[in-house]
């Protein structure tokens, strides 16, 4: 039994049962765990990860390429098994880490084309690109639209624990520290060792937000979606025209991703879904738009 869902603990228990000549061979989430000061600092899961441990196999060495391959495949149908049963968050992701390490315990070691090998902290980050993978679907927007929608698919808009946001930011990878992308991109909002989604009420107060055309998408749709909270449709079309937004898929998969996941009496949710309703129509506003002519000026420049 394992309860414990840092990078270095499982390292440490998969580096002893590969020693003591076992591998895992599946892992089962079982709610078992109560919610303590104690088990708050331990970081401990909501749930008991019951390692499957059978003697260890060892074959040949493998290439990084065809493991990678197979873990993608074991964790992405592991990921929608575990999410039917109702769990969520990192007791997700963890209870992929089983089925993964039966994957590459088979072999005596891992390898990139050029000989060198592949270690088991690095196979577990592996695991974890390959759970967002699954989690994420078809969405393959930047970093930060990319966690808000795994975040929001996880959890929704309930408060949870600050050590999650931690793991779930590491799974997006690309160093970027969870604190700092929660003060700084406003994406949670953190209150001591708890935390939530970030609603558009929560970020109106951050100023240009989404007005660089090089800005996430999720702050490019919270700025549509709060010009159309104000009632200013024309900029909305405008903006939309201008950023390239109109026929931009992955803008609009996040949007119907959101409408998919958020809680129907949730502002965000009326929002959003306004904006899915009429982008038809926007996208006709634009074209005539762009078919008017300029104004242009009077004789004298009035």
């Amino acid at each position: 039994m394992f309860a414990h869902q840092s990078t270095e603990a499982w390292t440490a228990l998969i580096h002893a049962l590969f020693e003591a000549g076992l591998t895992v061979t599946a892992t089962y989430p079982i709610d078992t765990e109560l919610t303590t000061q104690l088990k708050a600092k331990m970081s401990a899961l909501s749930s008991s990860i019951t390692v499957v441990c059978r003697p260890r196999q060892v074959g040949a060495a493998a290439s990084f390429r065809d493991v990678r391959r197979e873990i993608d495949r074991v964790v992405a149908a592991s990921v929608h098994r575990f999410w039917d049963y109702g769990f969520r968050g990192a007791d997700l992701i963890v209870a992929c880490y089983g089925p993964a390490v039966g994957v590459f315990g088979q072999h005596e070691r891992v390898e990139r084309a050029d000989g060198t090998p592949v270690g088991v902290p690095e196979l577990l980050e592996l695991v974890k690109e390959s759970a967002l993978k699954a989690i994420a679907g078809e969405f393959t927007g930047d970093l930060h639209s990319r966690l808000y929608f795994v975040w929001a698919n996880l959890y929704g808009t309930s408060t949870q624990a600050w050590d999650d946001a931690r793991l779930v930011v590491q799974i997006g990878g690309e160093g970027e520290d969870a604190m700092h992308i929660a003060r700084g991109h406003g994406l949670f909002v953190v209150d001591g060792a708890t935390c939530r989604l970030a609603m558009l009420r929560d970020r109106e107060g951050f100023h240009h937000l989404g007005d660089d055309p090089s800005a996430s998408l999720i702050d490019q749709l919270h700025h549509a979606m709060q010009l159309w909270k104000d009632e200013h449709r024309a900029d909305l079309v405008r903006y939309l025209r201008e950023h390239e937004l109109m026929d931009h898929a992955p803008f609009w998969k996040l949007a119907q991703a959101l409408f998919e996941v958020l809680p129907r009496g949730e502002e965000d949710w009326k929002l959003v879904s306004a904006l899915l309703g009429e982008r038809e129509t926007l996208r006709i506003e634009a074209r005539r738009a762009e078919a008017e002519p300029p104004t242009q000026p009077g004789l004298f420049g009035e």
